[in-house]
């Protein structure tokens, strides 16, 4: 799934679980891709795309990963508050948890999948909705994730079009002890914006041109 997928999530779990802690989830969801730096090392050729889902970096696609950072949240957090347990400590721990694990879950719906069952197994599973792409280079990944196929433009836009919703419902953001305020006009043009980059190129160039991705 794109980082975007990855980020309206969130806002959608945030909503529906009002305890969880935004920050935390954002990080979670964004921690397997190492905060994106993985997906440009790989575009840029510094690292090979196997490496992304394979046994290098791959361990960061598994529910190990996940329960592994959401320790050190919980254990950072306890350590705070003079190793006493408290809702804190949970609260972002378990934040963090769903955010990764929901990140691995989206990524298993293309052809590569993720090694979730890691270290007791090294299979990927894969759902193959679409085609994984990363080798090919970012633009064709791009192109292609967004507009080859049906399947990921329909996902990543119902994701999109529940965030800008939310968004626009509640447009009061919790960030830790703060309240970010987001313009009603700004949600609403997202999700409409959004769905217009997604769906007009998407039939331009496969029922108009014929677009070939390759």
């Amino acid at each position: 799934m794109s980082w975007l997928a990855h980020f309206t999530e969130q806002v959608i779990f945030k909503k529906h679980m009002p305890k969880l802690d935004l920050r935390w989830l954002l990080l979670g969801g964004m921690a397997p891709d190492a905060l994106g730096l993985l997906k440009i090392l790989i575009y840029t050729r510094v690292l090979e795309y196997e490496q992304h889902r394979g046994m290098e970096f791959g361990v960061m696609h598994t529910l190990f990963f996940g329960f592994f950072i959401a320790g050190i949240v919980y254990f950072y957090y306890l350590r705070k508050n003079n190793w006493i347990r408290n809702d804190v400590a949970i609260i972002c721990s378990v934040s963090v948890l769903i955010g990764e694990v929901s990140h691995i879950i989206s990524d298993s719906f293309d052809s590569k999948g993720c090694m979730l069952l890691w270290p007791y197994l090294t299979e990927q599973y894969g759902i193959g909705f679409w085609e994984y792409r990363a080798h090919y280079g970012l633009s064709n990944d791009f192109m292609y994730f967004h507009w080859g196929n049906a399947w990921a433009p329909m996902i990543e836009c119902f994701f999109a079009t529940w965030a800008a919703y939310i968004l626009y419902k509640n447009p009061n953001i919790e960030w830790g002890n703060k309240i970010i305020k987001i313009k009603k006009v700004w949600a609403r043009n997202f999700g409409m914006g959004y769905a217009a980059f997604l769906w007009i190129p998407y039939f331009i160039l496969n029922y108009i041109i014929e677009y070939n991705f390759g």
